[in-house]
């Protein structure tokens, strides 16, 4: 984006080590960073810093001081001095990184060129342009002062990354406009027109061409050469020999400088003072009706500013390999360009190519940076007319190169960086930036981009996981026979596990899904569709009305919708729809879906099993469906258990309490519950007729991991780890039967568990 001026020497020696918080160590820090040992490197490095920050001075005031303004350029020169004197200097002291170095900026320049040509269009050559000059000045110094207010409050407020959700496509087409803006102010700063259809007659008469095809060659033969060699002095070197050539050009034809000035190949002298100026002398004769229609290309002109600014910090981070603290970036840039405002400074922050100059030179020092500032000052009182025994095909030329470079980089390089979409918004902002404006460019840009990311975001699938009840449970251990129910009849069970935002893209394919499932024949008939939210972060109108329009279902087809997993926001959102979960309608709500399953299941299980019938399984049944035709008699284990009793609301397993026992349910349920370090209590699993609890901490011998309550009135059995000692020794026949038998259980838990797993991934 902007120019790359750094040689490539050894890497910088590291940075030295953070102070302490004390006043003597934050001296010691500051002291270190300001770098004296490294005087030689600062010097030549901040001497070349100095003389960039000239060069982009001088190009700067040509890019806004063109036409009706021109013979004021000298004083356009001043200010960008100033602006490299007093936002440098700041920045030289504040920055979070030692070496930075800040200049005037093109990117705000391109944008304050359109706000001079509207100036110029408003009052033209009033009063000898002195109405056209004043408006001009308070125009920048408004725009410095506004940009850096804006950057101060974004720091403060460490707002600084809200900027970075602007598309990246609409940031490189807005950058390739300005490189456009900056092609055509090329033109006009050589022949005093803008590139476009309406001079191109003009633009193709021999003696305009004179003027213009010189600066072109100049300025491609400088993007060559910048390509080509990798040099810090690749930019000075080649303009001194382009004004050399110009000058040597002339003494070959007998020009006099008047014959040159007035061939339009000088910039025009002006009869008023070109010193520096307070931008308080210039209020009264200022324009302020086109200020003020100018305000929202000001606007424009701080957006693209601030994204310019945080995608220069960012890149000075990778160069430099180390953190910036982007919002201190952000509050001492805007302090530097409020003070810069007093002096009628342009917009500027931190060079990119001059503090990546500073690291590579082994200079990541804070005088780097001040001796470019002293460097400024020098030209400031000593060279105030230097502009003017410029040529305008170099400094046309100039222009040019900095357009073509943002052009290639932005508008061609990102070809090969983006997909197909984003990089014809690329092309789409360029052109909206270019043929119509900056403002027009950027708000379309935007809003193209918010279109294609619904686009792109309603093809996400929300649905993270569609399951049947027959494979994915509940966590409660069931009987066999209510499992092999469950098996055979819990398809009718229908689980959708949504995930992301939910909007009007995606809850209309959630409902076709939905209704598509519903109306499967070669499927059982859904009698319950459970829609887990627990990875869901928002809602909006439409999927809400989907989630109505899903209730409606229910009672039209006679299923049940349950919704899970919902957070208070949700849940308020589906309140004020009245779809509430009210007891007697087909809708009902479930803190989570481990509690939807169970009951879900339990009202399959209901409507399969005969009304009334008591859940009960026999420990001596369990062990013979283990046992089968073996000759063991399974009742003489009853003889090594005793039973058990314990109502509702009881412990029959403390957290934590030495595992001495196991225990087989025939009647009731217990849950299973995690005593968690902040005092929560979260329910691990429900255990039913026919399931062990507490078998792997008495077999590994460890404390209790959990607690076990009865939900309801329970009933089995119990064994003693004494009593498996003794049947061990007394019958090992019926401790091998007992020790299969617990590995059958086992094993149907590995078995079920790879079952969810294979349901889930596949």
């Amino acid at each position: 984006m902007s120019v790359n001026l750094s040689p490539e020497p050894p890497p910088a020696p590291p940075s030295p080590p953070a102070a302490p918080s004390s006043r003597p160590g934050r001296f010691d820090s500051f002291r270190r960073e300001l770098g004296f040992e490294l005087v030689v490197p600062a010097l030549v490095v901040g001497l070349t810093a100095g003389v960039l920050a000239v060069i982009r001075a001088v190009s700067v005031s040509a890019l806004i001081f063109a036409g009706e303004l021109e013979p004021f350029a000298a004083l356009g020169t001043n200010l960008g001095l100033i602006s490299a004197i007093m936002i440098g200097f700041v920045l030289a002291i504040a920055s979070g990184y030692p070496g930075t170095v800040a200049l005037a900026q093109v990117e705000p320049a391109a944008i304050l060129a359109l706000i001079a040509a509207a100036v110029i269009a408003a009052v033209g050559a009033e009063r000898g342009g002195e109405i056209a000059l004043a408006t001009m000045v308070v125009a920048i110094a408004l725009s410095s002062l506004l940009f850096g207010c804006t950057l101060f409050l974004l720091g403060v407020f460490r707002l600084g990354n809200l900027v970075r959700f602007i598309p990246y496509p609409v940031v490189a087409g807005f950058l390739a406009g300005v490189g456009w803006l900056l092609v055509r102010g090329s033109f006009t700063t050589m022949t005093s027109r803008p590139l476009g259809f309406d001079n191109l007659a003009f633009l193709a008469e021999p003696a305009s061409l004179w003027r213009w095809l010189p600066g072109i060659g100049f300025g491609l033969a400088l993007w060559f050469l910048h390509r080509r060699i990798h040099h810090y002095l690749v930019m000075p070197l080649v303009m001194a020999v382009g004004v050399a050539l110009f000058y040597a050009a002339s003494w070959i034809t007998d020009a006099t400088l008047d014959d040159l000035r007035a061939r339009g190949f000088l910039f025009e002298s002006s009869t008023s003072d070109a010193q520096w100026q307070s931008p308080l002398s210039f209020l009264q004769d200022a324009d302020w009706s086109v200020l003020w229609s100018e305000l929202p290309t000001a606007g424009t002109l701080i957006v693209i500013s601030v994204l310019a600014l945080l995608l220069f910090a960012g890149s000075i981070e990778v160069a430099t390999r180390r953190d910036i603290d982007l919002n201190r970036e952000l509050r001492v840039t805007g302090i530097a360009n409020m003070i810069g405002a007093i002096g009628g400074a342009f917009p500027g922050f931190h060079s990119l190519s001059g503090t990546i100059l500073t690291h590579r030179m082994g200079a990541p020092v804070r005088l780097t940076g001040l001796i470019g500032t002293l460097l400024c000052v020098a030209v400031l009182f000593l060279g105030a007319d230097a502009l003017l025994w410029l040529p305008k095909p170099v400094i046309g030329g100039l222009l040019f190169y900095l357009g073509l470079d943002f052009l290639l980089e932005w508008a061609y390089e990102t070809r090969f960086q983006l997909a197909g979409p984003d990089y014809v918004l690329v092309l789409v902002v360029l052109a909206i930036t270019g043929g119509v404006g900056m403002l027009e460019g950027l708000g379309a840009g935007i809003l193209i981009g918010v279109v294609l990311f619904v686009i792109n975001y309603s093809r996400t699938n929300v649905v993270r996981h569609s399951l049947s009840g027959a494979d994915f449970h509940s966590n409660v251990d069931r009987p066999e026979p209510q499992r092999v129910r469950l098996g055979k009849h819990g398809d009718a069970i229908h689980v959708l596990r949504l995930q992301g935002y939910i909007f009007f893209g995606t809850a209309n394919r959630l409902l076709a899904m939905v209704r598509e499932r519903l109306d499967d024949p070669a499927r059982a008939k859904v009698r319950f569709v459970i829609l887990d939210l627990a990875r869901v972060i928002g809602l909006d109108a439409s999927a809400i009305l989907g989630f109505d329009r899903m209730s409606q279902y229910a009672q039209d087809r006679a299923f049940h919708l349950v919704l899970t997993g919902f957070s208070p926001p949700i849940a308020a959102q589906l309140r004020r729809e009245r779809i509430d979960g009210d007891s007697s309608a087909n809708t009902h709500f479930f803190p989570d879906l481990d509690h939807a399953m169970e009951w879900c299941e339990d009202k399959l299980l209901e409507h399969e099993l005969a009304a009334g019938a008591e859940l009960r399984d026999p420990l001596a049944d369990q062990l013979r469906r283990i046992a089968g035709g073996t000759a063991v008699d399974v009742g003489d284990f009853l003889a090594y258990v005793e039973p058990f009793e314990v109502k509702s609301g009881e412990h029959l397993i403390r957290q934590k309490e030495q595992s001495n026992d196991l225990y087989f349910i025939e009647t009731g349920k217990v849950s299973v519950r995690l005593e968690t370090s902040d005092g929560r209590v979260v329910r691990l699993r429900a255990m039913g007729p026919g399931t062990i609890v507490g078998e792997v901490a008495f077999y590994l011998d460890i404390p209790r991991s959990a607690s076990v309550i009865a939900d309801l009135p329970t009933t089995g059995y119990r064994l003693k780890r004494e009593s498996l000692k003794r049947l061990r020794a007394e019958r090992p026949d019926l401790a091998a039967m007992f020790h299969e038998f617990i590995a059958h259980r086992l094993s149907e838990r590995v078995a079920e568990t790879g079952r969810l797993v294979d349901t889930l991934i596949g």
